[in-house]
Parts: structure tokens; sequence; C-alpha cells
């Protein structure tokens, strides 16, 4: 063999080998390759295609190789990479949060609280002299009137009240309390007594209240308790006091019973605390007369509780 023959020889076992590693290149793509549908495929059609078209020289060769890896490597890097997906737990049913309702904060103590028990329901007669009521269940304080300042009553405002003879008398009643006034303009005029000196009386043991009276007009009575009080007469009101609970009744010319219970006492405007009437927290008894129902010439008499039924 000379060394033509030689050096051919040499050449074809060179390309042989080179086909092979190519070959077995292309089957270790194609096994690695992840990508999408059609893309492993185009990347061995290209590298075959090199192949077909290489000539036999080895530089040729070597670059088919680089075709081909080049190829791969576009069909991997563009080839999408398989991820895990782990599925989501189906949504637990939802449901509006719970709110809890507010709950009002408790009521300061009374600084001293005198408890009826219910057996003697007799505010007031008005058959004694002096302004002070009956003491009979544990009950003391005395009557007073007082207004808005913008007009004139009789007795004048922040006077204590005494009893005053009735013209012809009421039955076995001869003496009731008798308040009479002009015109006001602002809220009016109220008379009233005090239940318990410098405390609550707890009047729970009661139904409401009933009395006689005669007017005419609209006659608002009720109870004021101590959270509606100024702080500065005792009270535990700061702002917005005196919105008495009160019930609207209309008066005759001539003197008739009337009857009030708890739940029908109301304050009279919004605003102020509390809302609700609590007969364990009671300072004083009222009977207002509002500007819009002034003048008046107002008697009360037997002023009582109304008892409990069984």
């Amino acid at each position: 063999m000379n060394d033509d023959e030689d050096r051919a020889a040499r050449e074809t076992n060179a390309a042989a080998e080179d086909r092979t590693a190519e070959e077995a290149l292309l089957i270790r793509s194609a096994r690695l390759d992840a990508a999408r549908d059609g893309a492993k495929e185009r990347a061995l059609a290209a590298g075959l295609d090199a192949l077909a078209h290489q000539q036999g020289s080895r530089q040729k060769t070597v670059l088919s190789l680089a075709v081909l890896a080049a190829a791969a490597g576009a069909a991997l890097l563009f080839a999408p990479k398989p991820v895990a997906v782990t599925p989501e737990p189906p949504a637990a049913p939802t449901s509006p949060p719970s709110v809890a309702p507010a709950v009002p904060p408790a009521p300061a103590s009374c600084p001293e609280l005198v408890i009826a028990r219910g057996n003697a329901p007799l505010i007031e007669d008005f058959e004694k002299k002096d302004s002070r009521v009956l003491e009979l269940d544990g009950r003391a304080g005395g009557w007073m009137t007082y207004d808005d300042g913008t007009g004139k009553q009789s007795p004048p405002g922040r006077s204590a009240l005494f009893p005053s003879r009735i013209p012809g008398g009421r039955g076995k009643s001869q003496h009731g309390l008798h308040v009479s006034g002009g015109k006001f303009t602002l809220w009016g005029v109220t008379l009233g007594a005090e239940l318990a000196d410098a405390g609550c009386y707890d009047a729970s043991a009661y139904a409401g209240v009933e009395f006689w009276a005669k007017g005419p007009g609209n006659l608002r009575v009720g109870f004021q308790m101590i959270d509606v009080q100024d702080v500065k007469y005792g009270g535990l009101c700061a702002k917005d006091c005196y919105n008495t609970h009160r019930a609207v009744v209309a008066l005759g010319k001539t003197f008739e019973r009337y009857a009030v219970r708890w739940e029908e006492l109301r304050q009279l405007y919004p605003g102020g605390p509390p809302t609700v009437f609590d007969p364990r927290r009671v300072r004083f008894i009222e009977f207002g007369v509002a500007a819009g129902d002034t003048p008046f010439d107002l008697w009360i008499d037997d002023v009582s509780f109304l008892p409990r039924t069984p």
C-alpha cells in the first residue's frame, strides 16, 4: 500500500469514527430532549441534513458537529421545562365574619341606694303643711319648682312647694299642689320631688305612677334617673343632661286620675344617656309643662306608685 492509499484509508476511518460520534450525539440529544411536539424531530432532521451535505474532510465534519449541536441546543433552549403542579385544595366555604353585638358599658354605681319594698305606694297626699314627701318605704326629699327663666310663675322658680287648699275640695282631699304661670319660650316649667337624699331610689318593686290632676293642657310626667343629672349636682351626666324619661298626658278642666307605667316612659328628645328607663336608678319624680303649653294653671293631688299586680 503506497502513501496515498494509506492516507485515504486513515481519512476514511476517521470519517467513520466521526459519523459514529455524531450519531451517538444525536441519539443522546434525542433522549434528553423535552421539547414541545415536533421539536425533537426538527432537531434530528437538521442534524441529518448537515451530515448529508458534509464533505469527506475532517474540517467539514467538525463543522457539521457544531451545526448539529446548535440545532439540538436550540430545541432544548426553547422547549418548555416540565413543571410539577400541585392541585390546590378546594376553597373552604366562606361565611361572613361574625360580629359580637356591642355591649353597653355597665352604669356607674349609685353613691347610695334606697331599695323600696313595695308595701307603701303613696308618695304624697298634700294634706300636711310642709314641702317634704311622705317618709314611707325609705323615701326622703322635698317638693320644689324651677323654670327656664323666660317667664313668671307662682310660686316663683327655684322655690319649695307647699300644699294649697283645693277650692271646694276633691272628695275627702282638701289640699293639693298648685302652680300657675305665664308664657315661657324655652323648655317651660318643671315641678317635682327628690325621692332619696343624695342617692338613688330603687322603685322596681312598683309598676309605675298614678296621680290626680287638672289643667287644662298637656302634662309631662316622669322620673329623672341619676344618669341624666349633671355631675355638679351629684348626678352622673357630663353631657346632654336632663333628658328625663317622661310620658305626656292630656289634662282636662276637672280632676281626673292618670296612670303611667314604666314601659311608657321615653326620653323626649334624642341624645344623652341612657336610652332605656331603669326604675332602680331614680332621683326625682317630675311633672313638666312645656313652653308650648304655657300659660298654664296646674293642680296635682294624691301622687302614688302603681302597685305590681301578682
